[in-house]
């Protein structure tokens, strides 16, 4: 089990304060809304600094207000519906910052595209740098189309490690090599995140409907923050296939 102090860092990391944290924790342990008195009573801390901290959660997009003839109350946001925004936000500026900063002849610092072909050649280039370990958190339908590329990928002294965001199913998809953890779904579409080193990040994600989202990067707080996605917890389970 992830201790407490784990969990108030990590959203520290994702930019909320270390009382924000402690706030954001407690709404999520209650179904009904509840006002900033209510707060600072249960967390014991003065209500002027409780009322900051919601104000800065509902700011971040973490928890929602509502007013009525009794007052403020707030409720949680889920955390699911929190990462994707967050996710989605992150990819966004990184696009726009490599639209408008100079770009690095040498080696770009990100790539964006869509559809298979391009995931599957941004996956090429990154396995072969590996030297150390690949993580891979995946969906079913996107590990498929990677499967000969980490075929040989297994033949370099790379750790591969694999985690299964639909809890693998009970065959499994034939790509995987067990152990194999099931992850905690980050996105309700089919997605697959590849880091590499612990430096080098590929992402595919998007409805069936449409070509996937690609996005390579090097960009050190993106892959960061999917190598948190793709590596499992201690309460995270495990098939031995």
């Amino acid at each position: 089990m992830i201790e407490r102090s784990q969990i108030i860092a990590d959203l520290q990391a994702l930019g909320l304060s270390a009382l924000g944290s402690r706030v954001y924790l407690v709404l999520l342990g209650q179904a009904d809304w509840l006002t900033g008195y209510e707060v600072a009573k249960m967390l014991g801390v003065a209500r002027a600094n409780v009322y900051d901290a919601l104000r800065g959660l509902v700011h971040a997009g973490f928890a929602q207000q509502r007013t009525t003839e009794t007052g403020s109350h707030f409720r949680a946001m889920p955390f699911k519906t929190v990462g994707e925004a967050q996710m989605r936000h992150l990819a966004e500026r990184i696009v726009r910052l490599n639209a408008l900063l100079p770009p690095d002849r040498h080696h770009p610092t990100v790539w964006q595209g869509s559809g298979w072909p391009a995931f599957r050649e941004q996956v090429d280039i990154a396995v072969k740098q590996a030297r150390l370990s690949i993580r891979i958190g995946t969906s079913v339908e996107p590990i498929r189309e990677i499967a000969g590329i980490l075929e040989e990928s297994m033949e370099s002294s790379a750790l591969v490690t694999y985690g299964c965001w639909e809890g693998c199913p009970t065959k499994g998809c034939g790509v995987c090599r067990p152990p194999v953890s099931s992850l905690t779904p980050w996105t309700e579409d089919p997605a697959c995140l590849v880091v590499v080193d612990g430096r080098l990040a590929v992402g595919s994600w998007g409805p069936t409907t449409a070509p996937p989202m690609v996005l390579s990067t090097d960009y050190a707080a993106v892959v960061a923050g999917w190598e948190m996605l793709v590596t499992p917890s201690s309460s995270d389970n495990y098939d031995q296939r």
